[in-house]
């Protein structure tokens, strides 16, 4: 039975340029930060840390926008393959039933 709890995807809005932008901001700020942890002795692992996550943020999310523009170009490449070998199927299928007919009628 259907209570109304339904599952809300939230993930399947692309990223935007702004939302890219955040990333870098926010990955650059986690490595300057990790930078100057770097510079006190007993916090050099952990500023190392930081300048791990920084990058992961600030690079992981700029690769996502692309592979989402690469994916989004491949589907419409796809889509068009697709749509134009069933068009070429179509004409070869009605070639092949005219060309049949015709023999039919007027034999060979």
């Amino acid at each position: 039975m259907d209570r109304g709890y339904g599952y809300e995807d939230d993930d399947d809005e692309p990223m935007t340029m702004e939302s890219v932008e955040d990333g870098l901001i926010m990955g650059a700020i986690l490595a300057g930060a990790g930078f100057l942890f770097t510079l006190i002795p007993f916090t050099n692992t952990l500023g190392k840390v930081f300048i791990g996550i920084g990058a992961f943020v600030g690079i992981g999310g700029l690769v996502i926008y692309i592979l989402e523009r690469l994916f989004y170009l491949l589907g419409l490449a796809l889509n068009l393959g697709f749509k134009l070998a069933i068009i070429g199927i179509a004409i070869y299928l009605a070639f092949s039933i005219v060309k049949y007919l015709y023999d039919l009628v007027f034999g060979k």
